[in-house]
């Protein structure tokens, strides 16, 4: 299937959507990932997940002419994200919880929903890539998302364990975690 000057909107909802290249690059004819955001940014990535490979032939400018792989191209390696333990998450925006921003999202490798907290709010319009890196022993885990309606950029944040962190301070545990050398984004 061919898509040309339709906006496309793949959907980034299962497992295998993170796994299974959805396109071919127009230039090369590659298995990619072509991802748009909700308010139009495009890009092809080689693999989905940190820390975003673009693909080399389309980093100038993504365009919508765009075909579906066949299965029998599918990619049979294990990405990158997976052996750095990352996991693909469906998230939803952030809403409040006392002084914390908390993030509700689908581990989508398991089907399971857990919730994040961080001090910075997620905005989310519509689909979007995401992978969350799993708690730490200290509770601490990374959330990593395309945001292509920000200057073509990748956003991470550090975000924490609600059982662990959700009735202290944001401004107390921004300074111990900080203390410790770990990111500074929570």
């Amino acid at each position: 299937m061919i898509y040309q000057g339709t906006p496309l909107r793949p959907a980034f909802r299962t497992f295998d959507s993170y796994t299974i290249p959805n396109a071919r690059c127009p230039v090369c004819g590659a298995p990619v990932f072509f991802y748009q955001s909700p308010t139009g940014g495009r890009v092809f990535f080689d693999e989905l997940g940190p820390p975003w490979p673009k693909h080399p032939c389309t980093i100038a400018a993504a365009t919508a002419i765009t075909t579906r792989v066949p299965t029998s191209q599918q990619r049979t390696s294990m990405p990158t994200w997976v052996r750095s333990g990352w996991t693909p998450v469906l998230i939803q925006s952030s809403r409040m919880k006392g002084a914390w921003h908390c993030i509700p999202m689908q581990l989508l490798d398991r089907g399971i929903h857990v919730e994040a907290l961080t001090t910075n709010p997620v905005a989310v319009r519509g689909q979007i890539c995401a992978m969350f890196r799993s708690y730490d022993a200290d509770g601490v885990g990374i959330l990593s998302i395309v945001d292509l309606d920000a200057l073509d950029r990748t956003r991470t944040l550090m975000v924490l364990e609600p059982r662990r962190y959700a009735g202290r301070s944001p401004f107390a545990v921004g300074r111990r975690v900080n203390s410790g050398g770990t990111a500074a984004d929570i």
